[in-house]
């Protein structure tokens, strides 16, 4: 217990003294939590232009910038467009599906039971077969399990499993993939399954047929994708007649894109305008006040967004197709312009965009810009980063040996104190002695 031979408050001096140097360390701590803070912020701008990168990338292909919207005048048909696709209607009629092979046996009266059978199956399907052995001790159930092993060893698509009506068991084969490419042949050798009788196969592997424009066209698969360049057919039922197609503009989900790359490119730019302050704005970080690296980001940026693309026509600026730059670095997209530019040259848009044929477009250099600053650990940011975590781990240091200093001060201190503390309260005794030895 101290302070009790003098009445010196010990800790509290102790406490008094410490507070006063720590000063230093409480200034260290608060730039410690700045150079971290600083790194965040970097990084949070370093994901911000990896975002730009991403929807930069939806338009840096000529095929991307042509946006259309396709429609049926049909259920059965459900079509899908890229860019590839150009303007048109077109009369399709879907006068068959796409099937894969289904065969049932002959009805026996278990699928558990031996049916007392000998004799061996063989399944061929797109030019793989396999031969399964039965026996007489074999059931319904054991000769489907057969057949799926062997199938799985010899890379046939098919599948073995009983099927129950209720009253009678049947074997039920299936081939697993459509199109007249994967029939289904079965050769019975010394057995009665009747999987070859024509009342037992229900369903012969089958392309899908249709006729666009009175020109038939078949597929192996419900999707027609090969007949009408960038266009997917999804055939889902026959229709009676020849139903419409039409493949038309998009202009609207151009300008999403657009929307995408202009939201993403703003947030750099507010993002940095707060971090290293902008204008009356002040820096949110006092570490970022002013600072170089993000001054290059925005201005590296900015420099982009005006390049001039040759496309021959007096379409060859962002600003030219409605992209235009604010006084604060921002863009805003000018729709009535963009409309403008697509009705009269939408090649020369697309050009602006994506670059002509072995020429980059803005979305080009947009794009290796973004990768280029946001590289890890070659990138202007990342490296800002790197740097500023550095920083804040030399200055932790610094407050940690610090902080030891002060430690080994304040017990000093209070060793000190607790002397003087003990020598009087040894006086105090003496002379309580001395007053009762003398009066």
């Amino acid at each position: 217990m101290t302070g009790v031979g003098s009445g010196l408050d010990v800790d509290g001096i102790v406490t008094a003294l410490v507070s006063v140097s720590r000063e230093p360390i409480t200034r260290l701590n608060t730039r410690i939590s700045n150079a971290k803070a600083a790194a965040t912020t970097v990084s949070d701008i370093a994901t911000l232009i990896s975002r730009l990168g991403t929807a930069v990338r939806e338009l840096d292909d000529i095929t991307e910038t042509k946006t259309y919207t396709a429609s049926s005048s049909s259920s059965a048909i459900t079509v899908s467009a890229t860019g590839a696709a150009q303007p048109g209607s077109y009369s399709v009629k879907v006068t068959g599906l796409a099937k894969e092979a289904r065969v049932y046996s002959n009805t026996f009266d278990s699928s558990s039971e031996a049916l007392g059978e000998t004799g061996t199956l063989s399944f061929t399907i797109a030019g793989k077969t396999a031969t399964v052995d039965i026996g007489a001790e074999d059931s319904l159930d054991a000769i489907a399990t057969r057949i799926n092993e062997e199938a799985s060893e010899q890379g046939l698509r098919l599948s073995a499993t009983t099927f129950y009506d209720g009253s009678h068991y049947r074997l039920l084969l299936n081939g697993l993939d459509k199109g007249s490419a994967n029939a289904l042949t079965i050769q019975e050798t010394d057995l009665d399954f009747g999987l070859n009788l024509e009342a037992n196969i229900k369903q012969v592997a089958s392309n899908a047929t249709a006729e666009i424009d009175g020109f038939p066209v078949s597929s192996a698969t419900n999707q027609i994708t090969a007949a009408i360049p960038g266009v997917t057919l999804a055939l889902t039922g026959l229709t009676s007649q020849a139903e419409t197609v039409t493949i038309a503009s998009d202009p609207a989900a151009l300008k999403t894109k657009l929307q995408s790359v202009v939201d993403a490119y703003n947030a750099i730019v507010n993002k940095v305008h707060s971090a290293a302050g902008y204008g009356s704005t002040k820096a949110t970080n006092s570490v970022l006040a002013g600072d170089s690296g993000l001054r290059t980001v925005t201005s590296r940026m900015s420099s982009v967004v005006m390049t001039r693309v040759e496309t021959g026509s007096q379409y060859e600026t962002l600003a030219s197709i409605g992209v235009s730059q604010n006084s604060d670095g921002t863009l805003t997209i000018d729709s009535s312009r963009l409309q403008t530019a697509l009705a009269a040259d939408p090649t020369a848009v697309s050009q602006v965009l994506a670059g002509p044929s072995g020429s980059e477009g803005v979305m080009d250099v947009l794009s290796d810009l973004a990768d280029s600053l946001s590289a890890t650990g070659t990138g202007l940011l990342r490296t800002k980063v790197d740097l500023l975590n550095q920083q804040a781990t030399t200055l932790q240091q610094r407050a940690d040996d610090a902080q030891d200093r002060l430690d080994a001060y304040a017990e000093r201190v209070r060793a000190q104190l607790n002397a003087a503390d003990s020598a009087m309260g040894s006086s105090y005794s003496t002379l309580s002695y001395l007053v009762a030895l003398f009066g």
